[in-house]
């Protein structure tokens, strides 16, 4: 049997997925993205000091040079007194 599965399971402290500056991977016109986030109850508490979760992030290097100069978009959750809540930028 073949695992078809095309889900992508970080382990929540240092994980991430990058991928290649590359045509191939330009998103053209209009998309979308979906994210299940679960947040640990432990980041809820009064010692977990991070006040953001960068949860898709597109860093653009301009100059092709290796070094990324701006964020192309950000979307993330922030620490509110309220709990968790959902940004874009």
């Amino acid at each position: 049997m073949t695992d078809t599965s095309r889900v992508l399971e970080l382990n929540g402290t240092a994980g991430y997925l990058a991928l290649p500056d590359q045509p191939r991977f330009a998103l053209a016109e209009s998309w979308s993205i979906d994210a299940w986030v679960k947040i640990d109850p432990r980041a809820s508490s009064a010692s977990f000091t991070k006040t953001k979760m960068v949860v898709l992030r597109r860093d653009i290097d301009a100059d092709l040079n290796g070094s990324y100069e701006t964020v192309n978009y950000e979307i993330g959750l922030e620490k509110k007194t309220a709990g968790w809540t959902p940004y874009v930028s």
